[in-house]
């Protein structure tokens, strides 16, 4: 995604990550283009969101998803682009 999009690493924080501001908005279009994003209304939203996506499995979710296969290479990979923002 960095080389698709022409993406740059910068350092957000201590901690945090983002990307350079063109690269942010490259990276919006490109979700409002291929995510879906819905909501509802619920009084315990976190026991939903859980049960959500259990069900649906979405990749990039890593809290949720316990059994997500893509896990540990998606972790690496967001390691790697931090790695880079902090270099």
């Amino acid at each position: 995604m960095l080389d698709v999009l022409d993406l740059t690493p910068v350092r957000r924080g201590l901690t945090h990550f983002g990307f350079e501001d063109t690269g942010e908005d490259r990276l919006t279009h490109w979700m409002k283009r291929n995510l879906g994003l819905t909501w509802y209304q619920h009084p315990s939203p976190q026991l939903l969101e859980s049960q959500v996506v259990a069900k649906l499995q979405p990749p990039l979710n890593l809290t949720y998803w316990k059994g997500n296969p893509y896990r540990a290479q998606i972790r690496s990979l967001r390691a790697d682009v931090k790695a880079l923002a902090f270099a």
